[in-house]
């Protein structure tokens, strides 16, 4: 009895079609005679020699880059870890600049909000947005090192004319994922998960792994050019329709 019959062979895959191999064959041609034939070769050798220096410096440079980045973020967490378990008490000024921090990122006024802090107990003193008192007051008690919070706000539905709420709502800053520029380290995590989410959509070739693929490539270049998609797909279209104003314009002459 054939045991092939009875048990489906699960470790067979369908080896991919040689199209991609064959294209990839025949461009590798096409670089090497136009690199190599006897008229300009020269000349595109050293170029290309040149340009593949350059990307190696500046692979060199941003690898040190993400690396020491990714570093000091480890480090970074682990004394926040060590912190947390050994720490028993902080100092007041130490406490008030935790809680100054913050609170900048959860009312639109910080500036007008005065921290004192003893012992682990903070006071907050001065004119807040009613809507946001609560969220200031939550998020005070949370940081690390605080025992006691004491609502000394003075809470106002709109600005009116009340000094420290004058001059607009100041913008508040955004996670680093929503960030125009990313730091080293969080390109380097970006171009490595959407190179390999790309090759994972690419190799099982079904509807929602080309999605997931497509997706990968966009993060992909996202880490590698440092510039948000809305600007590159911008750039793209500004290109094309350069391009098509020019070919329309050779055709009319």
């Amino acid at each position: 009895m054939n045991l092939g019959t009875i048990l489906p062979n699960r470790g067979h895959r369908r080896s991919p079609p040689g199209a991609g191999l064959a294209l990839a064959g025949l461009a590798a041609g096409a670089a090497a005679l136009a690199l190599f034939e006897p008229r300009g070769g020269a000349r595109r050798r050293g170029l290309v020699a040149q340009k593949a220096i350059h990307a190696g410096k500046a692979a060199r440079s941003f690898g040190a880059k993400a690396g020491r980045d990714l570093a000091n973020r480890s480090r970074g967490l682990l004394a926040s870890a060590r912190s947390s378990v050994r720490e028993t008490s902080v100092l007041d000024d130490v406490l008030c600049d935790r809680v100054r921090s913050r609170i900048g990122r959860l009312t639109s006024h910080p500036s007008a909000i005065a921290v004192s802090a003893r012992e682990g107990t903070i006071e907050l003193r001065g004119p807040v947005l009613e809507e946001e008192a609560q969220q200031v007051l939550e998020g005070s008690l949370r940081v690390h090192g605080v025992h006691k919070v004491v609502d000394l706000l003075d809470r106002h539905a709109q600005p009116g004319h009340v000094p420290g709420l004058q001059g607009g709502p100041r913008p508040r800053p955004a996670a680093e994922p929503w960030q125009e520029r990313w730091l080293p380290g969080t390109r380097l995590l970006a171009i490595v998960s959407g190179a390999a989410l790309t090759a994972r959509g690419l190799w099982t070739r079904r509807p929602a792994a080309l999605l997931m693929a497509a997706a990968g490539a966009l993060l992909a270049l996202r880490g590698a050019t440092n510039v948000p998609l809305r600007r590159l797909a911008g750039a793209a279209a500004h290109a094309q329709q350069s391009t098509g104003t020019a070919a329309s314009g050779s055709g009319s002459g």
